[in-house]
C-alpha cells in the first residue's frame, strides 16, 4: 500500500482512540479499590502480598502491583494517570507483538496495524467498563495482557534470533516476564501453561530445536500456574461463594457462554475489517511463522475461551465475571492477526484497492456497534460528566456524615464505567468500603 494511504489510517485510528483516553478522566474508586487502598496505607507491603497470597488468593504477583499504590479520594488524578498509564503500557505491547511478526516493514504501517488492533480489541472485548476503567481489574487484568503479550514477543524474538544485547539478558528478562505473567490473575496463569504447552510441542518435539529454552518455557508456566491454584487462600475465597465448585454445572454453563462468546467476536465487524486491513501486509510476515498451521488456531481458541470462563465460573458460582473473557478477547486479536498474515498471499487479488475507504466503514461500523459506540455514547450524552460530578458531591457529604444511610444514589450510571454504587445499609461491604477512605 501507498505509504501515504497508512498515514492517512493511522490518523484516523489515533482519533478514534482518544475518546477512550478521555473517559479515564471521568473515573473514580470503586468498591475493592478502597479495600486495597486502606490495606497499602495501614500494612506494608511484603506483610499484604504474603497475607493475600495465605488468606484469600494465590495471584502473587497481581498482588504485588494492587497493593503497590495507595488508592484514595484525594488522589484522584494519581488514580487516572495510573489507569492512563496501564492503558498506553497495553498500546505498546500490543505494538511490539505486531513488530515481532513482521519483518521489514516501515514504522507507519507497524504503528497503523497496531493501533487499529488495539482499537478492534476495545470494540468486542467482552467488558471494556472493568478491562480498563476500574483499577482493580485493570491491574489483575489488564496489566495479566500487557505482560503476555511482551512475553510472546520475547518468545518470536528468540526464535528469529534478534535477542536484546545478548541471549543471557534476553531469556531472563523473557522467564522474569512469563512469571509475572503467570501471577497476575488465574485465568492468563491456566492460558499460559497452554500457550506453553503447545509452544514445547510444537518447537521441541516436532522440529526438535530449542529444547533447553522451551523445556524451562514449560516448566516456569507449571510452576506459576501451581502457585497459583494451591495457593491456601483459594479455599477461604471460594467458601464466600454460594453455588461455588459445582463441577457438572460449571462445565456446561462454561460451555454454553464460551459459544456465546465465540459467535459474538467472529460475528464482530471490526475482526472482519482487522482481518481485511492486516491482510495487506502479508509480505512481511516473518517466514518463521509461515508454518503455522491455520487450522490449530482456529482449534486453539475455543480451547482458550473455555479456559477463561470454566476456572472462574467454578470458583464464585457467577457467569457474569466477564473480565475473563477479556483475555479471550485478546486471544481472538492475536489469532486475525496471524491468520490474516498467513492467508494475505492468497487474498491479494481481492483486498480493497483503496484501504482508506477501507478505514472509513471501520470507523462506522465502530462507533455504531460494539464498545465504541458505548463510550462515544456515555461522552455525549453527559452520563460521564455527570457521574464524576455526583462523586465528587458525595465525597463532600461522606466526609461529614462518615455514613452512607439516606445518602442519595447516583442518578447517572455510564456504561463503560465500572459502577457499584452504594445500597444505603451501613453493613453492606460495598458502603463500607467507601467508609474506610475516611478512617
Amino acid at each position: 500500500m501507498d505509504n501515504k494511504y497508512n498515514g492517512y489510517i493511522l490518523a484516523g485510528a489515533i482519533l478514534l482512540l482518544l475518546p477512550f483516553f478521555y473517559l479515564i478522566w471521568f473515573t473514580h474508586p470503586i468498591a475493592d479499590d478502597f479495600v486495597f487502598g486502606f490495606k497499602a496505607k495501614t500494612e506494608g507491603l511484603v506483610d499484604l502480598v504474603k497475607n493475600t497470597y495465605l488468606t484469600w488468593n494465590g495471584r502473587y504477583s497481581g498482588n504485588f502491583f494492587i497493593h503497590l499504590f495507595t488508592i484514595n479520594i484525594d488522589s484522584l488524578v494519581f488514580y487516572r494517570a495510573f489507569l492512563f498509564a496501564c492503558f498506553l503500557f497495553f498500546i505498546l505491547s500490543f505494538r511490539a507483538f505486531i513488530g515481532s511478526l513482521l519483518v521489514g516493514i516501515d514504522p507507519r504501517s507497524l504503528w497503523a496495524i497496531s493501533i487499529v488492533g488495539v482499537l478492534t480489541y476495545l470494540s468486542i472485548t467482552a467488558n471494556i467498563a472493568e478491562g480498563f476503567y476500574w483499577y482493580t481489574s485493570v491491574v489483575y487484568y489488564q496489566l495479566s495482557l500487557s505482560f503476555f503479550l511482551i512475553f510472546l514477543s520475547l518468545i518470536i524474538y528468540y526464535l528469529r534470533q534478534q535477542v536484546l544485547m545478548n541471549k543471557s539478558l534476553h531469556l531472563v528478562t523473557l522467564f522474569l516476564t512469563e512469571f509475572i505473567t503467570l501471577g497476575m490473575n488465574e485465568t492468563i496463569a491456566i492460558t499460559t501453561v497452554f500457550v506453553s504447552a503447545v509452544l514445547f510441542l510444537s518447537v521441541v518435539l516436532k522440529r526438535k530445536e530449542h529444547a533447553l529454552v522451551f523445556g524451562l518455557v514449560l516448566l516456569v508456566s507449571i510452576i506459576g500456574v501451581l502457585l497459583v491454584v494451591l495457593s491456601p487462600g483459594n479455599e477461604n475465597r471460594m467458601a464466600t461463594y454460594e453455588g461455588s465448585q459445582d463441577l457438572l454445572t460449571s462445565f456446561l454453563m462454561s460451555f454454553l457462554q464460551s459459544v456465546r462468546f465465540i459467535f459474538s467476536f467472529v460475528l464482530s465487524f471490526s475482526g472482519l475489517f482487522f482481518v481485511l486491513f492486516t491482510s495487506c501486509f502479508y509480505a512481511y510476515f516473518t517466514p518463521l511463522l509461515q508454518k503455522i498451521k491455520t487450522r490449530y488456531l482456529f482449534l486453539s481458541f475455543p480451547i482458550i475461551t473455555f479456559l477463561c470462563v470454566f476456572p472462574s465460573y467454578y470458583a464464585t458460582g457467577i457467569l457474569g465475571q466477564h473480565r475473563t473473557l477479556n483475555v479471550a478477547a485478546l486471544f481472538f486479536i492475536i489469532m486475525l492477526a496471524v491468520v490474516a498474515l498467513k492467508v494475505g498471499k492468497g487474498l491479494k487479488d481481492r483486498l480493497p484497492r483503496k484501504p482508506e475507504k477501507m478505514m472509513l466503514y471501520f470507523m462506522l461500523f465502530f462507533f455504531l456497534i460494539g464498545n465504541g459506540r458505548s463510550v462515544v455514547m456515555d461522552l455525549y450524552s453527559g452520563n460521564a460528566q455527570q457521574y464524576s460530578k455526583e462523586l465528587n458531591q458525595r465525597y463532600v457529604v461522606l466526609k461529614e456524615a462518615k455514613s452512607t444511610q439516606n445518602l442519595y444514589k447516583l442518578s447517572r450510571q455510564p456504561k463503560s464505567i465500572f459502577i457499584m454504587d452504594i445500597t444505603g445499609d451501613s453493613t453492606n461491604w460495598v458502603d463500607q468500603s467507601y467508609l474506610l477512605d475516611y478512617k
